[in-house]
């Protein structure tokens, strides 16, 4: 059965938690002192309680509040040989405090209402147990508020009674059964008569009377000279070319089925509007006049897309901007359609999720069309705007310095092709979209994640998560027959930090002789020296 009152078990379960997670404490022990070392040999230095006693503290409401005292050692043993016993003593009281500091100030022991009460004597243990240890013991008292009730005990409710909660959980009584109902009282006196209902429905109608007498006939009108049958023809007789009586026919709300097909006049001179449907021989295709009367769209040869510029400012077709997908994190669609941002080529944002180049004017917060592949028209495409020359043919890169520009320069950081120019012209320049998203970083690749990389790095393949993974250059140096070893190094490199593989020895390092600092350059050539005071095994993390 749960409850929420802290047990015995659990609090050591606290002070062995907090002994995993102390990187200076190796090993945990609990039970009675004379026990340390019995049923295993302990690592140094550690930690070992022992119940010491328990108090449960009487109020005015009753027994509410537990006092756990335990005995806490905190032991370290003298190296053979060394006298390192003002390190222990002070290292000891250093891992006591802590802990003590741990329980008495975290949030998580506080939402537990668990406390130390008391002050706490620390005495010093001087070469105790058969191991010679030193360090520190000191008697800690947790308080706890106790929260036993019948619903959260295995003590069965007594029979007829319910338990009554008060003002808080841990106040309650013990109510007894509720007794039988009384009598009903006498009935009371009779109220108001209502106010009168509403008039009924109108009665039904009555029976019709008889009909009249029918009235005479009347004599015959002549009939209508009969009309010429006029020819049977097609619709499509009726619309040829050669009707010159006729340029259009408006339909209104009414449609034409089950057409078989539709030829368009190849020669007109109609200019094109929105909705419309013209032949295009120029481009050898269909133009249709787009919403907005700015864009027409030469079917089977472009592609655009319908956007919402959110770029702070207009976009317009004079200047032809390179936008790009706003992402969820920067305010992501608007209104059932893409938002757009300027995009650039000096970080993976800014060139990610390329849609197109503008072509037409798009106000600030308002939808237009930008062409995602196929020719935007009448521009200044000479490379003037850009401070560049340009030239029929020239490869246009998205630029890494202008944001929504480009440039026939190829940027050696991000290079993203947007197009080609296929008239370079003042007025009449026309470039032709077509958006090369590929890959020109390693970290781009779909199974490769790159984190913090440094000089010397290596890819490694991790299959646990099948993925690629970069991993920082090291040495392995093996210290367990001899105290120091010796090597040159062939490039420059930097010696970060040192890991310990086999025990934990002090560790120098000279470099030609001379005392190395980590971090600092080791030039090419040089002699590095390692040296260990005791056999271990370590590794150096490196970078080139």
């Amino acid at each position: 059965m749960a409850n929420n009152t802290v047990s015995i078990n659990k609090i050591v379960s606290i002070f062995q938690d907090l002994s995993i997670r102390q990187e200076m404490v190796y090993d945990f022990g609990y039970g009675p002192a004379y026990n340390i070392g019995a049923s295993k040999e302990m690592k140094f230095p550690y930690i070992w309680i022992e119940n010491n006693n328990t108090t449960t503290q009487k109020s005015d409401n009753g027994y509410k509040v537990n006092l756990y005292t335990f005995t806490i050692y905190c032991m370290d043993k003298i190296n053979f040989g060394e006298d390192n016993y003002n390190e222990i003593i002070s290292d000891t009281h250093y891992i006591l405090d802590t802990m003590v500091a741990e329980i008495s100030q975290h949030k998580y022991y506080v939402d537990m209402n668990l406390s130390i009460d008391g002050d706490i004597n620390f005495l010093p243990v001087v070469e105790a147990t058969d191991d010679n240890v030193n360090g520190w013991q000191c008697d800690i008292t947790i308080k706890h508020p106790i929260r036993y009730t019948y619903c959260n005990s295995p003590i069965e409710p007594i029979t007829g009674y319910i338990t009554q909660l008060n003002n808080s959980f841990d106040e309650y009584k013990l109510v007894g059964a509720t007794g039988p109902t009384g009598p009903a009282g006498p009935t009371g006196a009779t109220g108001p008569a209502g106010v009168n209902g509403a008039t009924g429905p109108t009665g039904p109608i009555g029976a019709t009377g008889n009909d009249g007498p029918i009235g005479p006939t009347g004599a015959t009108g002549p009939a209508g000279v009969n009309g010429a049958t006029g020819p049977t023809e097609g619709l499509w007789k009726t619309l040829d070319i050669g009707n010159t009586a006729s340029t259009f026919i408006d339909m209104m709300d009414f449609g034409i089925t089950n057409l078989g097909y539709n030829d368009f006049d190849l020669n007109n001179t109609i200019t094109n509007t929105t909705g419309r449907l013209n032949w295009n021989d120029t481009d050898g295709t269909l133009d249709l006049g787009l919403k907005g009367g700015n864009v027409t769209l030469q079917i089977g040869q472009e592609e655009v897309i319908r956007v919402v510029n959110k770029t702070g400012s207009n976009l317009l077709e004079s200047q032809y901007n390179v936008v790009r997908i706003r992402t969820q994190a920067e305010g992501g669609a608007q209104g059932q359609r893409l938002a757009v941002l300027l995009a650039q080529a000096d970080t993976k944002p800014n060139h990610s999720g390329i849609l197109g180049v503008v072509t037409e004017n798009i106000n600030n917060n308002q939808e237009g069309f930008i062409t995602s592949f196929g020719a935007v028209r009448k521009i200044n495409t000479t490379g003037s705007l850009q401070g560049e020359t340009w030239l029929d043919g020239d490869d246009l890169w998205l630029s890494d310095t202008v944001a929504g520009g480009l440039t026939n320069i190829e940027p050696t950081t991000h290079p993203v092709r947007i197009g080609y120019v296929l008239y370079s012209h003042a007025v009449n320049g026309k470039i032709f979209v077509s958006l090369d998203n590929g890959v020109d970083e390693l970290n781009e690749l779909h199974d490769v994640t790159i984190t913090s990389p440094i000089g010397g790095d290596t890819l490694q393949y991790n299959s646990t998560l099948s993925l690629w993974e970069n991993t920082n250059p090291f040495f392995i140096i093996d210290l367990m027959d001899n105290s120091s070893v010796e090597f040159y190094v062939v490039q420059d490199t930097k010696i970060n930090t040192i890991t310990n593989v086999v025990n934990s020895p002090t560790i120098t390092i000279a470099d030609d002789g001379a005392p190395y600092t980590l971090t600092n350059t080791i030039l090419t050539g040089s002699k590095i020296t390692v040296t260990s005071d005791i056999p271990s095994v370590i590794k150096l993390n490196i970078e080139e």
